[in-house]
């Protein structure tokens, strides 16, 4: 099983020799199409998840999910009637914030998520029991933290988070109305009724993030899973590249404190292919060593990608069906010979 060389040498009755070498590939199974199961691997580190620095170009998840977070309007999550209370309806006006900060940190069989949103300031309405006036609701930041289950699914990541995996805490919270009057005289009954307005929005908060959060770590998550074509250069200056698809299925997700381990099945083949010809497919891993093929990710270095034999059996096999060894030889290519 595997690369094969034969030999071929006659000699004739007058001692004219000649001799034929001819090399092939065998195995006792062939893989018509993939994908083959846990067919790659791949290692991220705590470094790669959140090395704790913020330099461009960024170097981890929680880098990207800052600048997703800074192209995001955060107003979304606070935004129309906070809720009427003792008689005073309240209702948000505007939400202006600082840039907000991310960080990761896995842990056993969860991700945890923080988020802070540093120096809030929310522009409130409050109306009734005679008090009708605009004012600002300030915090000096609004911190949130989530613990962050990852399932797979027919071979999609999901991600799961509900509202009592998230905690959100509203630190410092003080109004004050725009006019100075209503302040001393009616900031008390605000103030007093303050801390449920806090609670209030804490709570509502947490919904709102799972709705809006949520999907956007779904889909920078499940963009992990593999499903790009590129070119194999061709061995014939100013041909055209051969194309590669590599695609991948979601198979298994193992998180702990050292970083996360994710298992594809896994595919490859020529885009498209260009023999005609009728073949068995790519060589199965068949008889290498004692016992099946086994995807092992070490998880000792930061990041790591691990292929099974059979992946990249498949990726060399889509470069022959693809026409990479079927080219015109020029002259200049020979040489002398």
């Amino acid at each position: 099983v595997g690369g094969n060389v034969l030999v071929f040498e006659a000699e004739d009755s007058i001692g004219n020799t000649g001799k034929v070498v001819q090399s092939y590939l065998w195995s006792t199974q062939y893989v018509a199409q993939g994908p083959f199961e846990d067919g790659l691997g791949l290692w991220l580190s705590q470094e790669v998840l959140d090395d704790g620095q913020r330099q461009d170009p960024p170097d981890d998840f929680a880098h990207i999910f800052e600048i997703v977070l800074a192209n995001y309007d955060l107003g979304n999550l606070i935004s129309g009637e906070l809720g009427t209370f003792s008689g005073i309806t309240v209702r948000v006006r505007s939400v202006d914030h600082g840039a907000p900060q991310a960080a990761l940190q896995a842990g056993d069989q969860v991700l945890n998520l923080r988020i802070v949103i540093p120096d809030v300031r929310v522009g409130l309405r409050a109306s009734g029991f005679l008090i009708g006036a605009n004012g600002t609701l300030s915090a000096d930041s609004i911190d949130i933290d989530a613990a962050v289950r990852l399932q797979v699914r027919d071979g999609q990541l999901d991600v799961e988070l509900s509202p009592e995996d998230v905690n959100v805490d509203i630190r410092n919270a003080r109004f004050q109305f725009s006019s100075f009057i209503l302040n001393l005289l009616a900031g008390w009954l605000v103030n007093s009724i303050l801390p449920g307005i806090v609670s209030d929005v804490e709570n509502d908060l947490r919904g709102v993030l799972v709705d809006e959060i949520g999907p956007i770590l779904q889909d920078a998550l499940g963009a992990l899973a593999i499903d790009d074509q590129f070119g194999l250069p061709s061995v014939v200056q100013g041909e055209p590249d051969t194309q590669i698809l590599l695609y991948t299925l979601f198979d298994e997700v193992d998180i702990s404190p050292a970083g996360m381990e994710l298992r594809f099945d896994a595919g490859a083949h020529s885009v498209p292919e260009m023999l005609d010809q009728r073949n068995r497919g790519s060589m199965a891993r068949v008889g290498c060593a004692e016992g099946p093929q086994l995807l092992v990710i070490p998880g000792e270095g930061e990041a790591e990608i691990v292929l099974t034999d059979d992946l990249v059996n498949a990726l060399l096999y889509g470069a022959w069906t693809g026409g990479w060894l079927d080219f015109d030889v020029p002259p200049e290519l020979i040489g002398d010979f």
